[in-house]
């Protein structure tokens, strides 16, 4: 969930949150809902205010896959998940790694584009960004200083 303080709901954010070339929390709601369209996601929830405010918050909500029955079927599922994560990133250490850099953030990495170097890329699922670190190091995609 992302979300922003009731006093901040009148002015554009500072930090694009963007899905789908729109920036969620940069226009009015009303603009903002009407460049989405009905394209939407059912996973994804928005909270537009009154419709002259900026959004107050996006929600993307996710239904768990069954869980398989015992632990060496889960480790599987779940190496499988990261697995087919990887496969989506791997441009970021490959064909694309010269439109990366990684930054040094509290004792670890994380990726920045270097076209917008005040945007990070999240990473949610641990086992994920630990590989593509590790892979964009070994690649050896650009690593820079913590800034304080």
């Amino acid at each position: 969930m992302l979300s922003r303080g009731g006093s901040a709901s009148g002015v554009p954010g500072g930090t694009p949150v963007v899905l789908g070339d729109v920036d969620l929390f940069g226009y009015p709601a009303a603009e903002v809902l009407e460049a989405l369209g009905d394209q939407l996601p059912p996973e994804l929830e928005i909270r537009p205010g009154d419709g002259r405010n900026h959004l107050t918050s996006v929600t993307l909500h996710a239904t768990p896959p069954t869980p398989p029955d015992g632990r060496r079927a889960r480790a599987a599922a779940e190496a499988a998940e990261v697995e087919r994560a990887l496969v989506e990133l791997e441009p970021m250490w490959t064909t694309e790694r010269d439109q990366w850099q990684l930054q040094e953030a509290a004792g670890g990495h994380l990726p920045v584009r270097r076209s917008h170097p005040q945007t990070v890329l999240l990473i949610c699922n641990e086992n994920v960004a630990r590989r593509v670190t590790a892979a964009m190091l070994a690649a050896g995609v650009e690593v820079v200083p913590e800034q304080h």
